[in-house]
């Protein structure tokens, strides 16, 4: 049980990644970005592109394709969503919608349905860590997730960067009238979220394959944000653990099969007993 657990935790440490961009994204903007995990699938097979088809290291190809994921998902809001701002959120909804099917369009015409092995600069290895197995790349993901959900709580409670996304967050004109660049700052929050996406991507995909399967994972990511609460940076962590280990427990037991019905099973329930996530705030509206 353990053992399940710890590769759980691993597991976990990818979806609190992507589930960071999704509270990002909601915090800032109000919006739930249905193609964050989109970007989780495609930036495995850039990387593999840039090292195969271009002769690139692993560590530039990887840099390169971050950077793709990052520029993609701000140029999302600069030449889409900006224009949406003040508008019904169901219009900017359907944009991410459409993102997908462009996103999934852009890997079958690509790759098809094959699926590639990176050849990564490091060796998987288990280790044994107070009795438990896990492995030396679970470790690196854990202590990742770890480093990087906790930069940018600090960085939006505790600096001037933070208080201005707060700002522009909280009532835009009002934060515009006082100087601050509001499409600059969604801007930028549309791409930490795709640079966190790619980055859990190629954590996942270096351990297994860079395929379609990655959908499928990033699709999982949905119920992390939602578990945890999406209006909370923390929100992300406990919600990606929570998915993470039910996911590793149902598969354990019941085969990979298992995996989707045992994440979104948890989601509703999580839903039903606290809608507003494990750590996120229950707005009052008045009726």
């Amino acid at each position: 049980m353990l053992d399940i657990i710890a590769d759980g935790i691993t597991l976990g440490a990818v979806y609190a990644l992507v589930a960071t961009g999704f509270s990002l994204i909601f915090r800032t903007m109000g919006l739930f970005n249905i193609a964050q995990g989109h970007l989780l699938a495609l930036a495995p097979y850039v990387l593999y592109a840039l090292m195969t088809d271009h002769g690139w290291s692993f560590w530039s190809a990887a840099v390169g394709a971050v950077a793709l994921m990052g520029a993609i998902a701000a140029a999302t809001h600069v030449l889409l969503l900006r224009r949406l701002l003040g508008r019904e959120h169901w219009a900017a909804i359907m944009v991410t919608v459409g993102l997908v099917i462009v996103l999934e369009a852009v890997m079958e015409i690509l790759w098809g349905s094959n699926s590639f092995q990176l050849d990564t600069p490091w060796e998987l290895r288990r280790v044994v860590v107070g009795g438990v197995e896990t492995t030396n790349v679970g470790i690196a993901s854990v202590m990742v997730a770890i480093v990087a959900i906790g930069t940018l709580a600090v960085t939006f409670q505790g600096t001037t960067f933070g208080a201005r996304l707060r700002a522009a967050a909280t009532n835009p004109r009002l934060a515009a009238v006082s100087g601050v660049n509001i499409n600059l700052m969604f801007a930028v929050t549309w791409a930490i979220a795709g640079v966190l996406a790619a980055v859990a991507g190629i954590e996942y995909a270096s351990v297994t394959v860079a395929g379609p399967a990655l959908v499928g994972l990033g699709l999982r990511s949905f119920p992390a944000a939602l578990v945890g609460g999406l209006d909370s940076l923390p929100g992300s962590a406990v919600g990606g653990l929570i998915v993470g280990i039910t996911e590793s427990w149902a598969v354990s037991q019941f085969g990979a099969e298992a995996a989707d019905a045992a994440v979104f099973a948890v989601l509703i329930v999580a839903l039903t007993l606290r809608p507003h996530g494990v750590l996120g705030r229950a707005h009052a509206q008045r009726v």
